[in-house]
């Protein structure tokens, strides 16, 4: 596989993965992300309430073959099939997702990876971080997390974080998202996120508010 490149899996081909996010709040779609100890995918399903039976913490198998293998704006993504016109992967059918999706334990100890903003790499993309002394940047703040009211013109916005050293980096959330009318709120602490790219953007993806635990005083920043 070459990365710009959508290709079909014709070989009997099996990996497994621990669901990191699923679709509960609504910030994820029709979609789980999973991650093994060599890193994540997206797993494009067209089913709702995948948390049901994939929530996050489930270690699932997915049966590769016949599935296609390709990358949206540089994050890696499984599919069902190569929609040729609009060049991107389409959604596993539901009737064919217990064919390729099997359910294992619950990883009740699966960590984040601790890192930095100037750390991350493209071998962090799909996989669960957790970043240190963040808050957001001054100008967010009273700001809601997405835009509710108008979510089927703006389905999602970015804000803006930052870290002490200097560093931003964008948190996107679904203006779908349960908590998308959330008011952004001062302090600083910790963020567990999903992290990946929009072609040379970096950004962060919570699953939910828990993720957040800013609940120290800010820092001057740089």
């Amino acid at each position: 596989y070459k990365a710009g490149e959508y290709t079909q899996i014709t070989d009997s081909v099996a990996i497994s993965g621990v669901v990191i996010a699923d679709d509960e709040s609504g910030n994820y779609f029709k979609e789980l992300v999973i991650q093994d100890e060599t890193g994540g995918i997206e797993v494009q399903l067209n089913a709702t309430g995948l948390f049901n039976d994939y929530p996050v913490g489930r270690r699932i198998f997915v049966n590769c073959q016949d599935l296609w293998i390709g990358d949206f704006a540089g994050s890696f993504q499984l599919g069902g099939s190569y929609d040729e016109a609009n060049d991107r992967l389409n959604r596993i059918d539901e009737v064919l997702i217990k064919q390729h999706i099997a359910r294992g334990e619950i990883v009740n100890d699966f960590q984040p990876k601790v890192t930095t903003i100037d750390e991350l790499t493209t071998a962090d993309i799909n996989t669960l971080v957790q970043l240190e002394t963040i808050q957001f940047a001054i100008s967010e703040i009273g700001e809601t997390f997405a835009d509710f009211p108008n979510r089927n013109t703006i389905f999602a916005v970015n804000r803006t974080l930052e870290d002490c050293a200097g560093n931003d980096i964008i948190l996107r959330t679904s203006s779908f998202a349960d908590f998308a009318e959330e008011t952004i709120a001062d302090g600083n602490g910790t963020i567990t996120a999903v992290f990946s790219v929009f072609n040379d953007t970096p950004q962060l993806f919570i699953r939910d508010l828990t993720d957040i635990e800013f609940i120290s005083a800010r820092c001057q920043k740089g």
